[in-house]
């Protein structure tokens, strides 16, 4: 069976969806390392755990940008 750009539509907003709860989370922790007093590295951790999240959404929007050409 072909994929079809709707297909592929739906999936892109699955991953959307997917990458928006795990901001939630991560900005939820992000609140609480203060909280918690975390060591830099937890914190280093963190960040780059947020800035991979980051790098994801910019490739899809790379990629839609690039399909609608």
């Amino acid at each position: 069976m072909a994929t079809t750009t709707r297909d592929v539509d739906e999936h892109v907003a699955e991953i959307r969806a997917r990458l928006e709860k795990l901001k939630a989370k991560l900005a939820d922790e992000e609140s609480r390392l203060d909280e918690l007093e975390a060591p830099p590295d937890v914190r280093e951790h963190v960040a780059e755990l947020r800035d991979e999240v980051e790098a994801i959404e910019k490739e899809i929007d790379d990629f839609q940008a690039d399909d609608a050409r």
